[in-house]
């Protein structure tokens, strides 16, 4: 009597297969760039550059036209977002996900919006997915073990997390990464 429904991963298995299928038909391509509804996979190289520039939206405010909240350089990756703020709905004064929690199968509530970067689309949708739903802390977890996965989670408070490699994509101003690559964490316990 239990039925799965993989819609909420089916962008990345069809940007994987676009992309072959795009390498195949352009085999003179040097950069190849697909782009499904915010989910996009990226292939070599664009024409102006060594990397794709690719701006993140924030998971609170998911609109086109809002500013991003970090770029990205990336090189042959792909990127997907889970969020809940664009595709949620309100029930009287509650914000509600389009997203189930699987110990329960009610819609999430108070769930953090993820943007995953991986090597490839079907991987990072998975996690960004999987990652709305899971506490935040086990999901950076989850991502570090993961070769060549990278993680923003953004809390409903819209506190910020990311996993080890995340810093490592970040793009600043001038092109520079290295400015980039600096990360603090600060852990403490209240006393009983």
């Amino acid at each position: 009597g239990l039925r799965f429904d993989v819609d909420g991963i089916a962008k990345g298995y069809i940007l994987d297969r676009a992309l072959q299928r795009a390498r195949r038909a352009a085999p003179k391509a040097t950069g190849i760039r697909i782009d499904i509804g915010g989910d996009a996979v990226y292939w070599g190289h664009p024409e102006t550059g060594d990397a794709w520039q690719v701006e993140v939206a924030d998971a609170k405010q998911p609109l086109d036209n809002q500013p991003g909240i970090a770029r990205l350089r990336l090189r042959s990756q792909a990127i997907a977002a889970s969020g809940h703020h664009s595709r949620g709905y309100a029930v009287g004064r509650r914000q509600l996900s389009h997203i189930l929690d699987p110990q329960d199968g009610w819609p999430l509530a108070y769930a953090p919006g993820a943007t995953v970067v991986a090597a490839d689309a079907a991987t990072a949708d998975a996690l960004a997915t999987a990652l709305t739903v899971m506490p935040i802390r086990e999901g950076i977890a989850l991502v570090d073990r993961i070769e060549g996965a990278a993680a923003l989670v953004v809390s409903d408070a819209g506190i910020p997390f990311v996993s080890a490699r995340w810093p490592r994509l970040l793009a600043s101003d001038d092109g520079d990464t290295r400015a980039a690559s600096v990360q603090l964490l600060i852990d403490y316990e209240i006393p009983a």
